[in-house]
């Protein structure tokens, strides 16, 4: 799978011995790294707060698959090791887990690997392992796959080289930290050099400065909703969703581009799948408070994350779900309840058509008439969600209790994310009824449920 133009694949390296592989310049990546002074990143002091940050994740949750190829076989005991000691940092959250084998290589591929090959971009006998960072907008990283050197010895004995220990230091690098200089007894196994199974254990070093890159990017809370309904749960792909939370964004903009941007104001949005494939998201507007959105079409149904990123780098996500339909109807006041964003469909006896709203440009009801006895009234609602209905047949209008039929419940055509659902003609018995529901269902689900106004 390949990734936005805007990604860049990074790598640092674990030396051998006393010789120092050069890590990357700041200008490519700034990796946090924990020191008297605060963090330095390619020799450069960079205090907790530094304006220009460093790469950091846009979740807690992080599985590593393990390629067994090579001397990878019979590792994964080490791994997992490695991987828990930077889970079991106290007063941090971040958690790291063996999520099995792959055949995958070291490849940019959306998932986090580790693998044994020869060189690797890290000849030996200078260098034992390399980390490789993929970064999105913002000094985010998406993914992170550690290759061993084939080309040297690998043990679970602690004999050189030992597994679990290089492990945990080349980990410590894919969650965006930097070698240390702290070269006291006990090293932190950040230290630059490779210094036996001592370097197993996490020292206060090595805590503080993940304890710190979660400090200065926590993950914030957001809440995924449907942008016709506002109701949380499953959205569906190729609709309309609006999320909100704290810190989204540094500005307020707007977009009524086509194709949409996946950036404003530096904020974007990567909604990751249940397949593990994280997409960009179109834009349409942005807030600190508020972001709308448009699912991407090809996201596979089920679990999802959302993650959305300011041009801060900020962070906020939470989890989602991804179904065929979630059905939402928009609303004259855009609260999700009253007034349906509607329209009418008039068809005289003469097979004349005229539009009609529902509503003026304030949102207040306008009142349908059905005219003289030839006149046939046609429902027109709007909403997002319902194009992946399974049929026409399994979508249902109920309109002041009397079913109109579903003629049709497909994309708008105009707008993108926006559904159309054409229904009628409607029962003159609603004639003089005033205010009555309209409930739209789509193949089972119903969408919130909205009013029109007969007289």
């Amino acid at each position: 799978m390949s990734i936005t133009s805007t990604m860049n694949r990074l790598a640092w390296g674990l030396a051998c011995l006393s010789v120092i592989v050069g890590v990357a310049p700041a200008s490519a990546g700034r990796l946090i790294q924990q020191f008297t002074t605060g963090r330095v990143t390619a020799g450069t002091p960079v205090p907790c707060n530094d304006a220009n940050g460093f790469v950091h994740w846009d979740r807690r949750d992080l599985a590593f698959f393990h390629n067994t190829a090579n001397q990878g076989a019979g590792k994964a005991a080490a791994l997992t090791a490695a991987l828990n000691s930077w889970t079991n940092v106290s007063d941090a959250s971040h958690v790291l887990s063996y999520a099995g084998t792959t055949t995958a290589g070291f490849v940019t591929d959306n998932r986090n690997t580790l693998v044994w090959a020869l060189d690797g971009g890290c000849p030996p006998p200078n260098c034992l392992a390399l980390t490789a960072l993929v970064l999105d907008s913002n000094q985010v990283i998406v993914e992170s796959d550690v290759v061993f050197n084939n080309g040297v010895t690998w043990t679970t004995n602690g004999s050189n080289f030992d597994t679990e220990a290089v492990a945990a230091h080349e980990i410590g690098h894919a969650l965006g930290l930097h070698h240390t200089e702290v070269t006291t007894t006990p090293r932190p196994t950040m230290f630059a050099t490779y210094f036996g199974t001592d370097e197993r254990s996490l020292e206060a070093d090595d805590q503080n400065a993940l304890r710190c890159s979660e400090t200065r990017y926590p993950i914030r809370p957001v809440v995924l909703t449907n942008a016709a309904s506002f109701a949380t749960g499953a959205v569906a792909p190729d609709s309309i969703a609006s999320a909100f939370g704290t810190n989204l964004a540094t500005a307020t903009a707007s977009s009524g581009s086509s194709p949409l941007p996946t950036s404003l104001g530096g904020t974007y949005v990567r909604v990751i799948d249940s397949a593990g494939t994280g997409r960009r998201a179109g834009l349409f507007f942005i807030s600190p408070s508020q972001v709308n959105l448009l699912v991407p079409a090809a996201s596979t149904l089920g679990a999802c994350r959302l993650v959305i990123v300011s041009g801060a780098g900020d962070v906020s996500s939470a989890p989602c779900a991804i179904a065929a339909v979630a059905p939402g109807v928009f609303t004259a006041n855009a609260s999700g309840g009253g007034l349906a964003a509607a329209q009418i469909l008039r068809v005289n006896g003469g097979g004349g058509q005229t539009v009609e709203n529902v509503a003026d440009a304030s949102g207040n009801p306008i009142p349908i008439n059905f005219g003289p006895p030839g006149d046939s009234l046609f429902l027109i609602l709007y909403g997002t969600g319902v194009k992946g209905r399974s049929s026409l047949g399994a979508v249902s209008v109920n309109v002041g209790g009397t079913l109109a039929s579903p003629l049709f419940a497909g994309p708008q055509g105009t707008f993108a994310g926006e559904d159309q659902i054409n229904a009628g003609p409607l029962s003159r018995g609603l004639a003089g009824a005033g205010t009555v529901n309209v409930q739209l269902t789509v193949d089972g689900i119903n969408a919130n449920t909205v009013t029109l106004v007969f007289q």
